[in-house]
């Protein structure tokens, strides 16, 4: 593989762990919002801070090292035949594979965000809706009431100590029906709140599904490609030799299961930071309309104790 071979492999562990988030509904401006209970790591910071990121960058140094060397005697070996087209260099190869995984997980998430927020964009309309009939509801039972009141404080000359009490009495229906609304508000914004919040795990469970499988479908055709052009390498006159190819074959084994650790880790603390400060859910940074706590620093704090 070639420098490269670390972003395919890191970026489908990364996808792993993504959780879209979508959109929440309106609220009214007079119903504060709750306490968020999202946590959000920076992920490409927290990795850059990771005890064991410095090993990682001194074998992928140590890689590109190796198959740079390895493709230059195989240069040599193969100079006084055909070369094979830039196109189809390893490294060319597993840039393309690479570029292939990004452009692939970047429809897919486009896809999905685009359904959760539909999605979140009918729930709004759902609860204006039904809370709208509700406030009609409502009207058929107290309009008639504060009419009547309203009607007979206008029409009829009433001293001070008369008008009183039915100020009083205006004031207790129409504060009593704003309260009915808004508690019906309030119960319709959570159960909507709930429906979303299953939809938002949905996608994260399709992405990471769909990550694993793209991955698994370009390693095999990554995989097809290099033996096809290590048996159009593998001849008398090909230099490069069996331990140097072995050498880097391990080398790239070992920098995918440091990154594997470093991700695992990662995961492990970001729990830990998430279960002591009472979040429920960590999102990988993302560009959604969601309101969430920053946990990165408290992360990268954990990898010092």
């Amino acid at each position: 593989m070639r420098k490269n071979m670390a972003k395919l492999i890191f970026v489908a562990a990364v996808a792993a762990s993504l959780v879209i988030a979508g959109c929440g509904s309106q609220q009214a401006k007079t119903t504060p919002p709750p306490k968020s209970t999202i946590g959000l790591i920076v992920m490409e910071k927290a990795i850059k801070a990771h005890p064991k990121y410095a090993e990682v960058q001194r074998l992928q140094k140590d890689y590109a090292a190796l198959a740079a060397r390895i493709d230059a005697e195989k240069a040599q070996g193969l100079a006084a035949r055909a070369t094979l087209p830039a196109a189809g260099s390893p490294a060319a190869l597993e840039q393309a594979a690479a570029k292939e995984f990004d452009a692939r997980m970047a429809a897919k998430e486009a896809e999905v965000k685009t359904r959760l927020q539909a999605a979140a964009d009918q729930a709004s309309r759902d609860v204006a809706a039904e809370l709208d009939a509700y406030a009609h509801e409502l009207d058929q039972q107290y309009q008639p009431q504060i009419f009547s009141i309203q009607l007979k404080l206008k029409t009829v000359q009433l001293s001070k100590e008369e008008a009183a009490p039915l100020q009083a009495e205006l004031d207790k229906l129409q504060k009593e029906r704003a309260a009915k609304i808004s508690a019906r508000q309030k119960e319709l914004l959570a159960k909507t709140d709930t429906v979303m919040k299953g939809k938002q795990n949905e996608a994260e469970q399709e992405l990471a599904a769909y990550a694993k499988a793209l991955n698994g479908e370009l390693t095999d055709k990554l995989a097809a490609r290099r033996a096809e052009m290590a048996a159009r390498l593998d001849q008398p006159g090909a230099a490069g030799g069996t331990a140097a190819a072995d050498k880097l074959a391990a080398t790239g084994r070992d920098i995918a299961a440091l990154q594997a650790a470093i991700i695992s880790d990662i995961r492990d603390k970001a729990a830990k930071v998430a279960s002591q400060s009472g979040l429920d859910t960590v999102l990988v940074e993302v560009q959604v309309n969601v309101s969430a706590t920053d946990i990165t620093d408290a992360v990268i704090a954990e990898f010092k104790k």
